[in-house]
């Protein structure tokens, strides 16, 4: 098993909470995507939601190489679409987790591309799925899948701009704190 196989079930577990989320309220996805630009739609918003829901489900499920693969690279569109999001409107709500609470930022951007570099680094020794992680590690996988929740977290608070500056607001529709 990889050592950051961690990484690769947080990022898993977040990709999934972050398309539910889409799906459920997708109204600040489809904004993030008309202020980068795009096109955009509720529709489009929740239909990135459910490859979101698979992506990440296959690959806790699942795993492996190719799924992994996929993993990764959804983790590098995120950064790539902070990037622009962030040049074309920088007080553009991010939609991450159907909130529009957090603004873009460099945070976006450096979150999104650690996550698809350590979740790269298992390629040559992928994870095949949680069940994969529970047969192979010590105590049934249990401080490897307390450590990867405890990671998830910490990653939405981050992106959720509820970790940060201390004293720092995110501001909501209404423009009141968040």
């Amino acid at each position: 098993m990889a050592p950051l196989a961690g990484s690769v079930i947080a990022a898993a577990v977040l990709l999934v909470v972050s398309g539910v989320l889409k799906v459920t309220n997708p109204g600040p996805a489809a904004r993030s995507l008309a202020s980068a630009r795009g096109p955009s739609s509720t529709t489009l918003a929740r239909l990135i939601g459910v490859g979101e829901i698979v992506v990440g489900t296959s690959t806790l499920v699942i795993g492996g190489t190719l799924l992994t693969g996929v993993l990764a690279l959804a983790y590098l569109g995120f950064a790539a679409f902070a990037f622009r999001l962030m040049r074309v409107d920088p007080q553009a709500n991010c939609g991450c987790f159907g909130s529009s609470r957090s603004a873009v930022g460099a945070t976006h951007v450096a979150v999104n591309t650690v996550v698809a570099v350590a979740v790269s680094s298992t390629l040559w020794s992928p994870v095949e799925g949680v069940s994969d992680v529970v047969a192979n590690s010590p105590a049934r996988g249990l401080p490897l899948l307390a450590m990867s929740a405890v990671l998830a977290a910490a990653m939405a608070l981050l992106l959720s701009g509820r970790l940060g500056r201390p004293g720092a607001s995110v501001r909501g529709d209404d423009g009141r704190p968040g």
